[in-house]
């Protein structure tokens, strides 16, 4: 099993250390009162948004260069529209926007989205 690594850089020496998840959630967790509900691995980048880099010590060192395309589902009816799902290539999206649509008897879209890093 492979630990997640992260490069977080320390603003005030510039240095770039390399933290285990365990050591980010200890950052954004620290110094709160006993009625703070932790962050977890399936929060924690809302929390380091919020409580760390917000706070101007730290910053997480990602790749801004890597530039990535999905593709997400919109399905409308009478009533409602729904986001449904996120895929990596349009003939996945497209396929099972043809599915959700034929189940649904709804107009399905899909639309293309670009982003950079790890933005998923």
């Amino acid at each position: 099993m492979t630990m997640e690594t992260f490069k977080v850089k320390c603003l005030s020496t510039n240095k770039v250390h390399e933290w285990s998840l365990e050591e980010v959630l200890y950052a954004i967790n620290l110094g709160h009162s006993d009625q703070w509900t932790l962050y977890t691995a399936d929060d924690w980048k809302e929390g380091w948004t919020n409580w760390v880099e917000g706070c101007g010590m730290y910053s997480m060192e990602i790749s801004m260069t890597e530039e990535n395309t999905r593709f997400r589902i919109l399905l409308e009816d009478e009533k409602y529209s729904l986001d449904l799902r996120t895929y990596d290539s349009r003939e996945e999206a497209e396929h099972h926007a043809q599915l959700y649509s034929q189940i649904t008897g709804g107009k399905t879209s899909v639309f293309q989205e670009t982003y950079k890093g790890d933005s998923k």
